[in-house]
This record gives structure tokens, sequence and C-alpha cells, in this order.
């Protein structure tokens, strides 16, 4: 048997979505290894952006791999894609949010939250082939 990745989930206690992503990682038989609650630290907040870049949650994580929030994940299941995505992750990798500092994440996740203030009138978003 193939050994399976470490997952990690960044969620917000008694978040519905959270709780889907949860079952379907026990329903592809990936029990959740380790849980960031967003709401009960602002580290671990900050931890959740500066690794998925998405100031959403729940964020999934299979080794160092960032699958998405419940609904992609769901998805994969149902394409069956998890199964080969689990497969080709270091199964001894892991998201290791305690290597990073509080001021390293906060700023990581700054810059992240920065992407938001760009206004779609920059010209990036134009159907403009010449811009």
């Amino acid at each position: 048997m193939t050994p399976r990745p470490h997952t990690t989930l960044f969620l917000k206690k008694g978040c519905v979505h959270g709780e889907r992503a949860k079952a379907t990682l026990h329903d592809a038989g990936m029990a959740c290894a380790t849980t960031h609650d967003v709401a009960a630290a602002e580290r671990n907040a900050c931890a959740a952006t500066y690794f998925s870049g998405k100031g959403t949650v729940p964020q999934v994580f299979l080794g160092e791999y960032p699958i998405g929030g419940a609904d992609e994940l769901a998805k994969l299941w149902r394409t069956r894609r998890l199964r080969d995505i689990a497969q080709a992750v270091d199964p001894n990798a892991t998201l290791d949010v305690a290597a990073l500092s509080d001021e390293v994440l906060a700023c990581g996740a700054e810059e992240m939250k920065f992407i938001e203030y760009i206004p779609p009138s920059d010209g990036t978003h134009s159907d403009d082939p010449e811009q």
C-alpha cells in the first residue's frame, strides 16, 4: 500500500465548509493530520494566506501541495484526481508552519492581500490584445 501524504487543513472551527473538507479527506482515506483554526490565532490566519495565497478557508494541503478549498477537494475526489495527486506527493513532506516566524507569515499574508487592491482598470484585465 502506498503511504498517504501528510494532510494539513486551515479552517474556522464550526464552519460547514471545513467540516465538508474533513469529511472528504476521511472518505478518501486521508485523515486530517494537522489542523489550524484561523479564528483561534492570528498566526494561523496569516499562515493560511501565506501558504495558499487565498484569504478564504478552508485551505487543504497534501504534503506541501496546495489543493484549495472544500469545493476543489470534493471535485478532485469525485474525479479520482485526488488519488493521483496523493500518489505524486512526497509522503514525508509536511507544511512546516513552525519553521516560519510570525513576522514572515504576517508579511507574506499582507503581500497576498495587496493583490486584492489592484484595480481592474490597470490594463491587466483588458480584452485588448495590444495592452
